[in-house]
């Protein structure tokens, strides 16, 4: 897999990464691993679904930071500093769109622990 990004945008497969591990390190030294069951398999829904919740309030707050703290350029001919907007993109749409497809993620996940699956 390739994973293509300009500026922080890595930030946003780390951060899930991050959220990911730490909550299912939370359920593993708070909750006790037990063998895994269809009960268990939909817990992990509502643990992934809430990695992308957190994972898109992290995003938002990294974009809302690089949007309101542009980049100052000196342009060498003029000596003259300008203000250049920071450009921030993982697989090549901008972190405000990745805040509402995380968002999506997170519900989708929310909506496949509620009505669980696998065999009755």
């Amino acid at each position: 897999m390739i994973l293509l990004w300009r500026g922080w945008g890595i930030a946003v497969f780390f951060a899930w990464l991050l959220w990911l591990v730490s909550l299912v390190g939370m359920v593993i030294a708070f909750g006790g691993h037990q063998p895994v069951s269809v009960t268990e398999a939909e817990g992990f829904d509502w643990l992934v679904g809430l990695s992308f919740a957190m994972t898109a309030l992290s995003v938002l707050g990294i974009d809302r930071y690089r949007r309101n703290h542009p980049r100052h350029v000196v342009d060498p001919a003029t000596e003259r500093t300008c203000l250049v907007a920071n450009v921030d993109d993982f697989m090549l749409l901008p972190l405000r769109v990745w805040v509402y497809l995380l968002l999506a993620a997170a519900l989708g996940m929310g909506i496949a622990g509620i009505l669980g699956y696998g065999p009755d």
